[in-house]
């Protein structure tokens, strides 16, 4: 028996910085997918462009922190599919029908169980504009998605089977001299390059000081040691 694998079809764009262009292929195609090759790449806010057009726009994220990004349009996938964290524990079906557009935000934090639930939704649902974005060099899901394929090939067949077309954005927004956007390449490069050690990594592209001082603009992966660097002196 053939199986065919899930492919999308990418719609080259004119101009990447042209989100009014990018929000006309949402609302022709329905079913489009927004991936990058850097973070920064605009991709949530083209997907926040479709609120200009008068599109009411809900943004399904996968925590609280992105949530409270979004405010009012902002609702965690938990919530949206009324998913609690116990079988025990019913909770109200979420009322989708004001909006006409719906945005899964950084999608690939999505397990199987959410994927198909997204799946079923979009197919119930052909008249909203449903948008995703993400890509694999992110956070992947707690629970693994698969034991048998490679992680980024498997997500990636997941989500095209849902999103039949994709966008592709291949520059950073924000930072704004060409050196600056070079060295963001080539440090993702060299991050993802196993034979190189992390530590030599950072040696090469940061800078180190032994003056700590009180500060609240602290980068780390937990909260608390950003607090806890602010707290050192």
């Amino acid at each position: 028996m053939k199986i065919d694998v899930p492919t999308c079809e990418r719609i080259e764009l004119k101009d990447e910085w042209d989100t009014l262009e990018m929000c006309k292929i949402f609302e022709e195609k329905k079913r489009v997918m927004i991936r990058a090759s850097l973070s920064g790449s605009g991709k949530s806010f083209a997907c926040e462009r479709m609120q200009d057009l008068r599109h009411n726009v809900l943004f399904d994220c996968p925590t609280n922190k992105l949530v409270q990004k979004y405010g009012l349009e902002g609702v965690t996938i938990n919530r949206f599919f009324s998913m609690s964290i116990s079988n025990d524990i019913k909770m109200p079906k979420f009322d989708d029908s004001e909006y006409d557009t719906i945005v899964f935000d950084e999608i690939y934090f999505s397990d199987i169980q959410k994927l198909s639930r997204i799946h079923k939704y979009s197919n119930e649902n052909p008249d909203k504009n449903i948008i995703a974005t993400g890509d694999t060099s992110q956070l992947q899901p707690i629970n693994e998605l698969s034991n048998q394929f490679e992680y980024a090939k498997y997500a990636d067949d997941c989500i095209n089977q849902i999103f039949k077309y994709e966008i592709f954005l291949n520059e950073n927004k924000r930072l704004k001299s060409d050196a600056d956007k070079e060295k963001l390449k080539q440090i993702k490069k060299d991050i993802f390059n196993k034979s190189i050690p992390l530590a030599d990594t950072i040696k090469k592209y940061f800078k180190f000081t032994t003056n700590i001082t009180n500060s609240e603009h602290n980068i780390a992966y937990m909260n608390d040691t950003c607090k806890t660097v602010a707290n050192t002196h």
